[in-house]
C-alpha cells in the first residue's frame, strides 16, 4: 500500500511512496518567494502572481526530479488525459498526463482540487491527473485507467493514490454541483444535506469509487486524508481563501 510522507530535502515536499520505480510527490504553500496572498510556493503562472516567483517556485518545487524537463499542463476541468514523453513540444492544456519516459515529470496544479496519481507497474506507465468536481463528473479517473488498460495494463495492478484535496468537512456545495454529481451511478451516496441549500460533497470516496468501478482493486487506492480546507498553514485553498497560489503535483519514472 502507498503512503505519503513529509520530507523536507531537497525541498520540503510530499513524498509519495509505495510506486516502486516512481518519484511521485505534492509541493505545499512553505519555502517559496510569493508575497500574499500567493504566498510563497505558488507554482501556477495563471493567478496573476509575479512570473519571476513563479519560475524561482518552480524551480525549488522541482529539486525532487533532478534535470529530468517538466511537462506542465494547464489544468480545463475536464476528462482528458494526454500521454506525453521527451518528444512532446507544447503541452496542450488538460487534466491528465500520463507517460512511460523517464526523461519527463509531468506537473500539475492545485489548490482543492483532487490529485490522483496513477501507476501500472505492468507496463511501467503513470501519472496524474487533476479531479475537480467537473473532471470527477467527466469521471478523469476511469479515463486514466482506461489509457493504462489500452496500453497493456492490468487494471487489478494499476495502483492509485489521491493527494491533499479539499474533503468532505469543508466542501459544501449548492445545486448547480449537486446536480451533476447525481448523474454519475455513484454521485449520490457521496452527497451529504447540510441544509436544504446546501450539501456536503466527498470528492475522495466519490473518486475511490471511480477509481474502482473502473476496475482498479479497492486495497490498490490509497487516500492521503489531508484536507487542504483544514490544513492552511500547510497548503492552498481557493475554497477557503479565494485568491491564492496553487500547488504542484508531480510524477516520474525512476531510470532503470
Amino acid at each position: 500500500m502507498a503512503s505519503f510522507l513529509w520530507k523536507t530535502m531537497p525541498v520540503e515536499h510530499l513524498a509519495l511512496e509505495g510506486f516502486e520505480g516512481v518519484t511521485a510527490w505534492m509541493s505545499g504553500r512553505r519555502g517559496g518567494v510569493s508575497e500574499p496572498p500567493f504566498a510563497t510556493l505558488n507554482l501556477s503562472p495563471w493567478v496573476k502572481d509575479a512570473p519571476a516567483a513563479v519560475t524561482e517556485n518552480r524551480r525549488r518545487a522541482l529539486l525532487p526530479a533532478g534535470s529530468r524537463r517538466a511537462l506542465w499542463a494547464r489544468p480545463q476541468h475536464g476528462g482528458r488525459v494526454r500521454a506525453v514523453s521527451r518528444a512532446t513540444e507544447d503541452v496542450e492544456p488538460g487534466d491528465g498526463l500520463l507517460t512511460d519516459d523517464p526523461g519527463v515529470v509531468l506537473a500539475q496544479t492545485f489548490a482543492d482540487c483532487v490529485p490522483i496519481f496513477v501507476w501500472a507497474d505492468d507496463i511501467r506507465w503513470g501519472g496524474i491527473l487533476h479531479a475537480g468536481w467537473r473532471g470527477t463528473v467527466a469521471n478523469i479517473a476511469a479515463a486514466g485507467v482506461r489509457t493504462l488498460v489500452a496500453r497493456g495494463a492490468d487494471a487489478k495492478r494499476v495502483q492509485a493514490a489521491i493527494g491533499p484535496s479539499i474533503g468532505p468537512c469543508c466542501y459544501e456545495v449548492r445545486e448547480d454541483v449537486a446536480g451533476p454529481i447525481r448523474t454519475l451511478p455513484e454521485g449520490q451516496q457521496f452527497l451529504r444535506v447540510v441544509d436544504e441549500d446546501h450539501f456536503s460533497l466527498d470528492l475522495w470516496g466519490l473518486n475511490q469509487s471511480l477509481l474502482v468501478g473502473a476496475g482498479v482493486s479497492p486495497d490498490h487506492v490509497t487516500l492521503s486524508g489531508l484536507c487542504t480546507g483544514c490544513e492552511l498553514s500547510l497548503f492552498f485553498s481557493h475554497r477557503r481563501e479565494g485568491p491564492t497560489g496553487r500547488m504542484g503535483g508531480f510524477f516520474c519514472l525512476n531510470d532503470r
